[in-house]
C-alpha cells in the first residue's frame, strides 16, 4: 500500500514550496491512480496538462508509481473537476485525491468546516474511515459521516483566538461537491499572519 501522506511523502518533499505565512491556502494536492499504466508519452502529456490546469503552480510527477503532487497558486480556489480533467484527457482514472489546506475552523449545525484562508474554499471535516471499510460503503455512508467528538474538541480548542489550522487528508466523493468532505488524517496549528501596514 502506498504512503499517501502529503506531509510525509518523498514526492511531496521534492515538490514542496518553501513555507511562508502567506503561502497558498490550498497548499498541495495529491493525485493517485493505478501504478504502472502511465509510461513515457503519457507522463509527458500528463505533466503538461496538469501545468496548464487553473490553480496549479508546480507539478512533481511519479507517473509509473501512479502519483502526482501539485503545489497550488496562492488564493486560487480549488476545483476537483479542473484537476480531474487533465487525467481523463490522457486516459487515467483518478483513484484518490488528497489535499493539504490551511484555514480557519467554523462551527456548523452538523459539525465543523474548514474555510481555506484567502480563497474561502469550504471543506466539511469528517473522521477517518474505520479500517477495512470498502469504497461502496464509503459512498453509502457519506451523509452519515461525522467528526468524532475528541477531534472536534481538539480543533475547537486549538483554533481559539487567531490561530489557523492546516489539515491534510483525502477527499471523500469529491465528484459530489460542493461541499467537499475532507477526511482528517493530520492537522497542526499556527498563528495567523500579522498584517503589516507600511
Amino acid at each position: 500500500m502506498r504512503n499517501k501522506s502529503i506531509f510525509g511523502s518523498k514526492l511531496a518533499i521534492l515538490g514542496i514550496l518553501s513555507f511562508q505565512l502567506l503561502s497558498a491556502e490550498i497548499e498541495q494536492v495529491g493525485l493517485y491512480w493505478k501504478q504502472g499504466v502511465c509510461k513515457d508519452n503519457c507522463a509527458m502529456l500528463l505533466h503538461k496538462r496538469l501545468l496548464e490546469t487553473k490553480g496549479v503552480a508546480r507539478v512533481s510527477l511519479n507517473a509509473d508509481g501512479g502519483e502526482a503532487s501539485l503545489n497550488w497558486v496562492p488564493g486560487e480556489p480549488f476545483s476537483y473537476r479542473d484537476v480531474k480533467r487533465p487525467m481523463q484527457r490522457v486516459g487515467l482514472g483518478l483513484e484518490e485525491i488528497w489535499v493539504k489546506v490551511r484555514g480557519s475552523i467554523q462551527k456548523t449545525s452538523k459539525g465543523l468546516k474548514l474555510v481555506s484562508f484567502g480563497d474561502n474554499t469550504t471543506f466539511t471535516l469528517i473522521s477517518p474511515m474505520p479500517e477495512g471499510e470498502r469504497q461502496g460503503q464509503k459512498r453509502k455512508s457519506l451523509g452519515l459521516r461525522r467528526l468524532d467528538d475528541f477531534t472536534k474538541e481538539k480543533l475547537l480548542i486549538g483554533t481559539q483566538g487567531d490561530q489557523l489550522v492546516t489539515v491534510e487528508g483525502p477527499l471523500l466523493s469529491p465528484h459530489r461537491a460542493p461541499p467537499y468532505y475532507l477526511i482528517i488524517e493530520n492537522f497542526k496549528f499556527e498563528d495567523r499572519p500579522v498584517k503589516s501596514f507600511e
